[in-house]
């Protein structure tokens, strides 16, 4: 057997071994795509009109009152915390695929000037949906590593400094969003 026929054998044998796993794994994985059949348009969102408010549209559109059920310390260093948010109204929630997040809109005190500002941040959804409640969770952002003497995070510190002891209440106002369209595979993240 010559090297040119002995490399051609091993690199037909490799080939063989790839395509066999391959298969193997597209066999494996069959069942789960078996349901899945040809992508749905999502409806169309409410679009905003010049006057000001939304158009009709979901449940998901515009701000909305919530109050802050309870808050579950995650870490024992108390910088991750879990947020518990019901509806101010009493209303059902409307259920919502992975991926989502909540925009919410706080009016918090400046460090630096004293002032109180609007402050705009989005956290992610960190539970499975439920009728009753949103979960988000939070970590607490300190100041930069090159800067200590800069401010920490805004909202983080606002959230688990100030709200858990805050009465119920003065809850946050928030937004529901959609995070990206083909977001089924993606859990919410916190660091």
């Amino acid at each position: 057997m010559s090297t040119g026929s002995l490399a051609l054998t091993i690199f037909a044998l490799v080939l063989a071994q790839v395509v066999s796993l391959v298969l193997v794994g597209l066999y494996r994985r069959r069942p789960k795509y078996r349901h899945v059949g040809p992508r749905q348009e999502e409806p169309p969102t409410a679009s905003r009109t010049p006057e000001g408010p939304p158009a009709a549209g979901h449940a998901g559109d515009g701000y909305k009152d919530f109050l802050v059920q309870r808050c579950v310390e995650e870490d024992d260093n108390r910088t991750v915390c879990s947020f518990y948010l019901v509806p101010a109204d009493g209303s059902p929630l409307p259920p919502y695929p992975p991926g989502q997040y909540l925009t919410f809109r706080l009016q918090i005190a400046d460090p630096l000037t004293g002032q109180p500002k609007t402050v705009v941040r989005c956290y992610s959804l960190s539970d499975r949906p439920r009728p009753d409640y949103y979960r988000v969770t939070i970590k607490r952002v300190p100041p930069p590593a090159n800067a200590p003497n800069a401010p920490p995070g805004l909202a983080s510190n606002y959230f688990i400094g100030q709200l858990p002891a805050r009465p119920v209440g003065d809850g946050p106002v928030m937004r529901l969003r959609r995070l990206a369209r083909q977001g089924e595979d993606l859990a919410p993240l916190f660091r």
